[in-house]
Order: structure tokens, then sequence, then C-alpha cells
């Protein structure tokens, strides 16, 4: 990070007090050089000097955890091995304070990591690499590949393989969710939990995959073969092993991770024995820091630490004999023009990292609205759509498939974009038509939703054809979908002419061809920090090589309707620089299986020096080194070199008066069985009549096995401003593959060509939350940051700078360092969308904010959802009712035998007697939450409970007051007839068997876990005491008491009117242990 952002840092923490003392997550960095850094295998890892080294750090932390201890602070891990730091949460006044605790050389902010095959394997020559192993039957055979990610359904076909014997020592973790594919199963979302019930967020801290993305990864890696609705799948190293390292939580509750957790799995894959690991995830944001930046602030006792812990510890693993394969990140177009530079994503900087971005496949798969009848053009009886990321169709709302009535909102007295509320039932049982524009997709959706409509199609705006998924609509509460503008249009044309036109959404997926080997547009472009060195900054290649990332068809989680990914069927499709990750990663195990030996400098360079050229950039024109590296992976090619490089790319950097000439040294190793001639010639793309590079000697011959060097260098007078690439090519002997080492240097000419944010560039606030950091760069035309460009940032109304101790507000007024600026705001006690502009020459610099009320609970607002009373003990496992404000954005009911833990990105958490667990929800709505209450807080006396959404908005505390039986009945229905009772309205006869449906009737046998459906025969959950029920004050017979089958927490008692009860209208009451429900009003005959 540049200097005057740090300086901001500083200045924020030492003064200003936050409204809502939002935490944040921060390395602190100890004295000591790190285990990883000194040693160069795993084996050294387990030495006696390396044990030592490790006790010693630990013995110097153990200092630094008294003193947080003392102070309060949550910690959120440490590690001695890849880096020596404590991990912590802290708000940014207690942040600079930690600096003071002895032994603490640097405190670093971590920000939270998010997430980043039919015909793709043809596109990169996988059936050539099968074919040199032996066939896909032997192919990846022996390795393993961890995935660390957001979990791996083992249960999925494409994990079954009875052929595979796990190595000795496997499975590792829980083996619950191990089979002889999957070896290891470990979860890391108990780091994220905070002991504090005031921040904590407890979640479902089983291996579980609950939103997809890393059974979609790993299915691509390593995948069996098996057969989706839409096509026969099979990963790139099929009889591979598979590690799943589960480090994000469930959507709605944990949608990002720690580092300290990122970096706890990795020091367990490589204690598991993982050959190689992948990262498809980030920072969300480009890389602030050089990855081997060392800046006198982030320094150790040696001067070594580097300023970016997570780029260091990718560095240190790699170092250690592992390969970590990550993502190049998704910001390639966010400045929506040309392809925007420099926007790699941390740790996808760290230099012996294997960074991957996305071509296009050759198919792309649409899922579909159908216009029904007769009389609808063919035009509409197919539109190509795709669902999004909120809720997905199920009956409650509207089935796959089922008809029903659309209706354009600009007929409802509205602009067509429903960015403001619309009428009250104006949209009642109708799927909603509107115009994307103005406002954010949830506004949309929620306005229409609160106008009664049961689903939604966005259509493009006007000129925008192109559709997407990522509507951010979590918090919403009903299925919608995208369309293109010119099927939007003619649609919207056609039932607006045309009256009680119905509509189908349809999920299952269909493929249309396209063309293959594009770079994605949304794939992050380089060039690379590399160091911010003071006056001669320098990059590095990234990414090093593409492979298909965009519109992949692979396997996917159905436990959990809630993730991003979920697909009932098990399959989907799926786009992103995440899912290229796993193909190179399968492909590095190709070659590992074919070279056991190979380091992973000589695995990186198989697959990217044999990458080929055959891809391009939008346009049509070869792709540019920023863009595809070395260019897109050729697993056949790379399992069989005759040679690897090291580096594998060469990058002289952003040159400048007195930088040239520069040399750098690249060594080959002969890999082949025999000696051979290995040739050098420079294939310069750009031309320059003032430098040149020139490789020396122009040939080495080399005994099998022998490893020499040859100097590559850049010599000549400064070049004009440009980006200038080329090719070493390495020839060797006939029938080998030829290897590319790609090379670049840039010359900037200080002119800014974009501005672009790479913090907080879209964010959901809390209203009068202070402290929010925005953050942008400037680059010129050739991705070269431009310094000292002046620069205004522009507020929303009621929003203000933060303010330093002599009032001065802090915000930059030019770029620094690697062309960087921020400014600290405050959000202000205004919700709704908060837009900061930055503006810098004739460039402006768009932050989307959006600042939300803090969810809020009523006072007595936490009842028995039996009988709505408040005050009074309630029984764990039994259901809740919450009233407040701004408890949801929407209303949505559960839809799954389970109950989820989040709806609508809301979560509710419950805090005592040493336990943290999530409620599991049946209902949210903007004022009333029912959630049953866990089980495991049976005997005692209270719980702290809150309302969490999105995340990390969350309402204050509330005591909730807990006993062993709260009774309370929901309904009564006549068994004979089925009849649901209502007081006055129905009767029932003496002797006749009512089935009470009741809450907070204590214990039971055969307990189902929170939120899990009740057993049913012969294994019934009965009560552990049997109620008393009486009629009109005679007691009724009780048959059964239970919990309900199939039902999640529904107590059911099975009576016997009496034969003597009074007739007319009686109170039927339910007893236990002294404790009675309200009355429920029966009428006798």
């Amino acid at each position: 990070m540049k200097k005057a952002i740090l300086v901001l840092f500083l200045q924020v923490f030492a003064t200003f007090g936050q409204t809502h003392s939002r935490l944040a997550d921060y390395a602190l960095i100890l004295g000591d050089p790190p285990v990883a850094q000194k040693t160069q295998s795993r084996v050294a890892l387990r030495s006696s000097d390396a044990l030592a080294q490790a006790k010693h750090i630990r013995d110097a932390q153990a200092g630094v955890l008294v003193e947080l201890k003392r102070r309060k602070v949550p910690v959120e891990g440490a590690d001695q091995i890849l880096v020596n730091a404590v991990f912590v949460a802290a708000s940014r006044e207690t942040a600079v304070q930690l600096r003071d605790i002895p032994g603490v050389v640097h405190v670093v902010h971590v920000p939270r990591l998010h997430l980043e095959l039919d015909r793709a394997l043809n596109l990169q020559n996988v059936a050539a690499a099968w074919s040199t192993l032996g066939g896909a039957s032997n192919a990846g055979a022996g390795i393993k590949i961890g995935i660390i990610d957001t979990g791996i359904d083992q249960n999925h076909p494409g994990f079954q393989d009875p052929s595979l014997t796990p190595p000795p020592g496997f499975p590792k973790g829980d083996p619950n969710y191990t089979n002889n594919k999957v070896i290891v199963a470990r979860s890391y979302v108990s780091m994220l939990n905070s002991t504090n019930p005031e921040y904590s967020s407890p979640d479902d801290t089983t291996a579980r995959d609950r939103v997809g993305h890393g059974t979609a990864i790993a299915m691509i890696a390593a995948g069996a073969q098996n057969t989706g609705p839409a096509a026969t799948i099979q990963g790139v190293a099929p009889k591979a092993f598979l590690g799943n390292y589960k480090v994000f939580g469930s959507p709605g509750v944990e949608d990002f991770t720690l580092f300290a957790a990122v970096n706890q799995a990795l020091n367990d894959a490589l204690a598991d024995g993982m050959d190689i690991v992948t990262l498809s995830l980030g920072g969300g944001d480009s890389a602030f820091y050089g990855p081997l930046d060392v800046d006198p602030s982030c320094a150790d006792s040696s001067g070594n630490t580097e300023c970016d812990v997570r780029a260091e510890a990718v560095e240190n693993v790699i170092k250690n004999g592992m390969v970590v394969v990550v993502a190049a990140g998704d910001d390639g177009n966010i400045n929506n023009g040309a392809p925007t530079l420099n926007t790699i994503h941390t740790p996808g900087t760290a230099p012996s990292a294997i960074t991957v971005g996305a071509s296009v496949n050759s198919h792309v798969l649409y899922q579909a609205v159908h216009v029904n009848g007769s009389g609808a053009p063919s035009n509409l009886q197919n539109i190509q759509a795709l669902f999004s990321d909120g809720p997905h169709l199920d009956p409650l709302h509207i089935a796959t498939g089922a008809p029903a009535p659309i209706r354009d909102v600009a007929q409802v007295g509205n602009d067509g974009l429903a960015c403001a509320t619309l009428p009250s039932g104006s949209l009642a049982g109708a799927i909603a038509l509107i115009q994307r524009g103005t406002c954010n997709f949830s506004d949309k959706i929620i306005n229409a939703q609160n106008a009664g409509a049961v689903g939604v199609i966005i259509y493009q705006s006007s000129g925008q054809g192109a559709i997407f998924s990522g509507l951010e609509a979590q918090d919403t509460g009903i299925p919608s979908v995208m369309i293109g503008n010119t099927d939007g249009v003619a649609l919207r044309s056609f039932i607006d002419s045309n009256s009680g036109v119905t509509v189908s959404l349809d999920s299952s997926l269909t493929s249309y061809e396209t063309t293959p080997n594009t770079v994605w547009a949304a794939s992050s472009r380089g060039p690379s920090p590399g160091t911010f060195s003071p006056g001669a900054p320098t990059n590095v290649i990234k990414p090093e090589l593409v492979a298909v990332g965009a519109n992949v068809y692979t396997a996917t989680q159905k436990y959990d309707p809630n993730g991003d990914a979920y697909n009932a069927s098990g399959y989907t499709t799926v786009t992103g620089t995440s899912f290229a990750v796993p193909m190179v990663a399968g492909a590095v195990a190709l070659v590992k299986q074919k070279n056991p030996g190979f380091t992973p400098a000589q695995l990186k360079s198989a697959v990217v020096n044999t990458a080929t050229q055959d891809v391009a950039d939008e346009g049509g024109t070869p792709a540019r080194v920023n863009s595809a590296g070395a260019g897109k992976l050729s697993a056949g090619d790379a399992v069989n070199v005759a040679a690897t490089l090291e580096p594998a790319t060469i990058a002289f950097g952003a040159l400048v008066t007195g930088s040239l000439p520069i040399n750098k040294t690249l060594n080959i190793t002969n890999t082949g069985s025999s000696s051979a001639t290995f040739t050098f010639a420079v294939q310069q793309r750009d031309p320059d009549s003032k430098a040149s590079v020139k490789v020396t000697p122009a040939s080495l011959t080399l005994a099998a096995g022998q490893q020499n060097s040859v100097t590559v260098s850049l010599t000549g007078a400064l070049p004009n401003a440009g980006s200038y690439e080329g090719f070493i090519v390495v020839t060797g002997p006939t029938g080998t593959p030829t290897l590319r080492l790609p090379y670049q240097y840039l010359v900037g000419n200080g002119v800014a060509t974009a501005a672009f944010p790479i913090g907080d560039g879209g964010f959901l606030g809390g209203t009068n939350d202070t402290g929010w950091e925005l953050d942008l760069r400037v680059v010129d035309q050739y991705g070269v940051p431009v310094i000292g460009t002046p620069l205004t940032f522009t507020l929303p109304a009621g929003t203000s700078f933060t303010t330093n101790s002599s009032g001065q507000n802090l915000v930059d007024g030019a770029t620094a360092n690697f062309g960087n600026a921020a400014a600290i705001v405050n959000l202000g006690p205004n919700p709704g969308d908060l837009v900061f502009l930055a503006t810098v020459g004739l460039f402006s610099v768009q932050f989307d904010g959006y600042a939300r009320a803090y969810p809020a609970i009523s006072s007595n607002g936490v009842v028995n959802a039996a009988t709505g009373v408040a005050g009074q003990g309630l029984a764990p496992g039994s259901y809740i009712t919450i009233y407040g404000t701004a408890l949801a954005d929407a209303t949505q009911v559960e839809s799954t035998a389970s109950l989820p833990v989040s709806l609508s990105a809301v979560n509710v958490s419950f805090d005592g007697g040493g336990l943290s667990l999530p409620g599991h929800i049946s209902y949210v709505g903007p004022g009333q939450i029912n959630v049953q209450i866990p089980w495991a807080f049976q005997g005692q006396s209270s719980v702290a409970m809150k309302v969490t959404v999105s995340d990390y908005l969350s309402s204050s505390l509330y005591t909730v007051p807990l006993a062993t039986y709260s009774p309370g009945v929901f309904a009564v229905v006549d068994a004979t007839s089925g009849t649901v009772l209502t007081p006055g309205a129905n009767t029932v006869k003496r002797g006749d068997v009512l089935v009470i449906y009741a809450n907070g009737l204590g214990p039971v046998s055969n307990q189902p876990a929170s939120g899990e459906p009740s057993p049913g025969p012969p294994l019934l959950a009965a009560t552990n005491a049997t109620p008393a029920v009486t009629i009109g004050g005679g007691s009724a017979a009780v048959a059964f008491s239970g919990l309900t089958p199939t039902i999640v927490g529904l107590y059911q008692v099975n009576a016997t009117v009496p034969a003597n009860a009074p007739t007319g209208s009686q109170s039927l009451v339910v007893s236990l242990n002294g404790v009675s429900s309200p009355s429920f009003g029966v009428t006798v005959q």
C-alpha cells in the first residue's frame, strides 16, 4: 500500500471513534523470520532445527497472546511456519495501539477474501496428455490436489471411484466427509467466528459444501466421469485424489473468509502431502502491495518480511515443495472500456505461484424464459436467460415450468425501472418485467415482490446483449432472471399489446455454440506489481497463462439453495478465473505424474512454457502478455516437455532513464533421458528501434538431467513510451514441444488513461458507519502507474470525510506510489444508495456504496412462536418469533426439508454457556423472523441472541430466557376429517382424535440435529415427558407425544376428546411440569 494510504490509516486509528465500531482483520508481524523462509522442503520443515525455530517463535508469540487477552482483542489464529504472525480482529482505533505490544514490528491490514467439462478439455489438448499417461483411466493416478475453497460434496457422482485406494495414513480430517477419492476433509469455518457474542457469526462448521464453488472446482480438476442433464463430464486428472480444505462458511453467514483460515489450510495441505493446491479466491480488489515489497514499515528485525503476508505465505509454501495455482481475478473490465490493466489480485501476485486468467469455451449454456401459448412469436418461445444469485425456483414461489402471468412494471404507474415503490398488489401473482438501470438489482426485485410479484425478469440496458447471473440478489425473496435487451424489448412489446400472456421460467441448461479461445473480458490483466521500491518499482508477468474458465459445465452442491452455484440437479454452468484455476491444477497433476521429481518451478514451466498462442483478446487480435501471459494451456505438450525453464517468464519492469542494460539469468534443465541441444531465439512482437533483447549463448548442449543457464539481456537506449513484449523461443530435440518464454518491458508516458477502484468499489455499510476507505489506482495506457496525478473526491449528501485530530480531511489530493490514492469517509444517517466520485483529470471513478439501517429487535420482541407470549422461558429445539425493524430486506420462507442457517442474507446467532451456534430459520421479513433455538442450549437459563444482515450488520444482543418447557399450540386438526379447527367455526365430538401441533414440549428421544427433519417410524422422536391435555377441564388421553415426522422442530400430540367433555366452546390446554399453554378454543358437539 502506498505511504499516503498508510498515513491515513494511522491518523484515523489514532483519532476517530466510530459510531458503529466495525472490526477489521489484521496480522501482527513479529520479528523472527518464519520457519519456511529458511527451509526448502517438507522434510526440512520436520527437522530438529525447524522444530526448534517454530518453538522459539511460538514462545515469542505467547507474550503477545497474553497481552491481547488482557486487552480483550479477539485472536483469529497464529502461524510460525509460513508467516510469523498473530491474526486478530480489531477496530481501527485499537489496531494502531497493537503496534506498541513488545515483539510486534508491524500491523498489516488483511482484508477478508472472497470467491473469485465437457468441451473445455478438448480446447486444452487434455486427451493427448491422457494418451501419454495410458489413458483417462490412469490420468492423475497417485497425485493429490487440495481444494482450498467452500468444501466438496463428496457424495456427488463426480467423486465416486471404487477403483481408488487411499494412500497409507488417509483419510485425514473428518471421515464423515471423505471417501476413497476425497481423502482429506478439514473445515476452518470455526476460525471465522468470534468468542465475543457481539461479533460472533456461528455457522455450519462441517466440511459440507453449502455454496457449490468448491465442488465445481474439484470436479474440473479431478472429477470422475459422470453424466448430468446437459452433458457427460470428466476432470482433467480424473484419477487424482482430492483434499477438501473448507475456508468459506455458509451463504448469508460467512460469504467471506479470513486469511488466517487460508493460511492454516495452506499449512495443513503442506503437512498432509498435497502436491498441488488451488486458491480460487482473492481480496475482491486488485493488490495494494507488491508481493516482494519490503517497505521499512513492513520489515521484520531482519528486514525481510514482505508487506503482503498473503503473497509471502504462498511464496514460502511453494519454496517447500507444494505447487499453488491462483486465480488472476475478475476485474479485467472494471473500467468499462478497453481491458483494465494492472488488476491482478493477491495472492496471484506471488511470483512463484501459477496465476491463471480465463478464456472462453466453445459453447455457452443458458436457461430460459418461455412465452406460453400458440400465439407466442417464435423468438419469444425460448428466450435465453440466466437465473440470478438470489432465491431459486421452488413451489412456494413458482416451480420450474409453471406458467404465471407476466406484467410490465411500466404499465403499473412506473417508469419501467422499478427503482421506486410500486402500487400495493399491482403485481399480485405475476412475474414482473423490469429494465436494468439506475438502481441496484436487489432494489428492483424487492420492490416487485412487495407489490405481489412471484418472480422477476430483468432485461438488459439498451444495446446490451450479454447476460449474467451475479445480480447481488442474495437479500431478495423471489426468483429472478436476466435476459438481453433485444429479447426484453420484444417481450415488453408483445405483453403490452396482448392481454393474458403467461410465461414459464426454466432452470434447465441448454448449450449454444460460440467462438472459443478468446480471453474472457473480465479476466484480470497485468502488469502485476513486483515491488514498490521508491523510484524503481518492478513488475512481473501475470497471469502466466489462461485456461478455459467461461461457460464451463460442472458439478455443484444441491443441499443449500442459498448457495450461489446451487442447482437442484447437482450440475451447473460457471464462469470466472476461479474455474480456470482447476484446469491448470489438473494439468500440473498430469505433469507431476509423468515427472514425479519435478520441482514446483519445473511444474510451473511445463504448463506455462508450452502454452499455445491460439488465443485472442476481444476484437480478435492475438492476446497480449498482459492478458494471457504465455498463452492458453496445452496439457498434452506440458506432459511431454524435454526441458524446463526457470523463471518461466521474464519481466524487465517499467524502465526509466538509467535502467539499461538489464541482465537476467535463465536456467534450463534437460528433463529428457539423453543428451540434447537447445537453441534460443528472440521473437519480438513490438518493434523497438532503441532497445533489444538478446540471449547468450544462443544454444546449449545438456546431458540428461543437466542444468545450465543463459543470459537474457535488454540493452540499448531508453525506448519510447510503450509496452514491449515477445517470446524467447527454445527449440529442443525433434518431436518435443517448443518452449516459449514471454518477456515484457514497459516505458510509461505519465498520462492517465484509466482510473479504477482497488478497494471498496462497491460496498454495503450501515447508517452512521465511519472510517470506510475508498482506494483507487491510476495507470497509463500501458498499465504503468501514474504518480502525482491531482484528484478530487465528491461526496453524496449526508456523508463526510473522516478527519484527524487537527480537523484535516483524510483524503489524498494526488496519486502516490503505484498510482494509488484514497479517501476515508463516514456514511452518515441516510439509508440508500451512496455514490462517491473521485475525479482524476478527465476520468471519474465511481464507488457504489449502500447504507442500510442496522437491524433492531423490539423491546419484548422475542416471543413463543405458537403463543405470541413474551417474557417467559422458551424451550431449546422450539420456535421463537423475533419482531423488530430492518430485520430483512425481503420476505422469504424456507423451501427445503432442512432449515437453512440463512434466508435472504439474514442469520440469527445464539451464544451462551461456552456455545456459539446458528439458528435455523423458517421465515424472514422486514419486521419478523421465525427461527429454531438450537437444541444444544437445553439446561441453560438464558442465551444471548442477535440478528445479522449481509454478514456484518448486527442488532444489539438480546437476552432470551430459556426453560425446559414452554408449551404452546400452533393448530389443532381433526384426525378423521383432516379439518384444521378454527375456534367457533368447527366442532368436534366426544371420542374424536385430535392432532395438536405444538411448540416447546421439551427434550425428546432420537433427537435430530438442529434444523434437521424429525425421524419417522420406527425411531420416532417421542417427548421424554408426556404432556397433560385437558379439554374443558377434563383429561384427554394422549396416545403419542413427540416431533412430527419429516418436519423440523414441530411437536405433535395425538389426544382423544374425553367422553365426558362438556359441550360448547371449551379451552384446550397442554401442560408439562407445571407449565401450561395459553388456552386454545375448541367447540365440542
